[in-house]
């Protein structure tokens, strides 16, 4: 929760200006980006969170990592 807070002020003001109308506030989503990484205790580290994670790959896990991803978030 103490990294998404920080986010929070501008990810709403990205929403309001997309569906300035919606008052259910139900039309849209944003997808965030968050790398880790586990050291040798598997204690997980957060090195950053990306606003516009990339959804291009280059090998057929990566692929399907990112396809699970949107298709589960949808």
């Amino acid at each position: 929760m103490r990294t998404l807070i920080p986010a929070q002020p501008i990810l709403a003001h990205h929403y309001k200006s997309c569906q300035p109308d919606n008052y259910k506030n139900n039309m849209c989503f944003e997808v965030l980006g968050m790398d880790v990484i586990i050291d040798h205790k598997y204690k997980v580290w957060l090195l950053e969170v990306n606003h516009t994670p990339s959804f291009s790959t280059d090998t057929p896990f990566d692929y399907q990592l990112k396809f699970d991803v949107i298709r589960d978030t949808i």
